[in-house]
């Protein structure tokens, strides 16, 4: 028989608590993903991007000044003659009469912008986040580092608060 003063052993913690946790976060992850896949400007710029070359495939901008001209890059390729020869070497769309090539290097120039402006948005918020961090001062947690109260006297204010 067991002697009285002994302690039992001690049941071992089922791993349904860290792996529920573990699956709760692994939601909320995903679902801020989804948040910033629809909040990113890659992929509202790639938006544009297909509502601009709907637009001149339907005839809407026939001379390709959407397409093409507000489109720094493509404005400045369009006008080297490499350039030219290499975009409308593709298979000819009836609207405005360039190759599909035009259409691609749209949509891949608009996704580089937004990939950019996503970059820099991604800058600015990590800028912000340590700033806010830096002005909180050091957060230290380990007690090595910590100095003893004895070494630090108490202000009156100090005491007053800790009554």
């Amino acid at each position: 028989m067991a002697k009285a003063n002994e302690k039992a052993p001690k049941k071992e913690k089922s791993a349904k608590g860290p792996a529920k946790a573990q699956a709760k976060t692994m939601k909320k992850f995903r679902r801020m993903r989804r948040r910033t896949l629809y909040l990113s400007f890659t992929l509202c710029f790639a938006i544009l991007s297909l509502l601009i070359i709907a637009n001149h495939y339907f005839g809407g901008d026939s001379k390709g000044m959407i397409l093409i001209g507000l489109n720094p890059i493509l404005k400045s390729v369009s006008f080297s003659e490499f350039g030219m020869n290499v975009l409308s070497s593709g298979p000819a769309v009836a609207a405005g009469g360039i190759s599909v090539y035009w259409y691609i290097a749209h949509l891949l120039t608009f996704v580089l912008y937004g990939a950019v402006v996503d970059v820099i948005q991604t800058l600015i918020i990590r800028l912000i986040r340590f700033i806010k961090t830096a002005a909180k001062g050091p957060q230290v947690n380990r007690p090595e580092l910590k100095r003893p109260e004895a070494v630090l006297p108490k202000t009156k204010e100090v005491k007053q608060q800790s009554k």
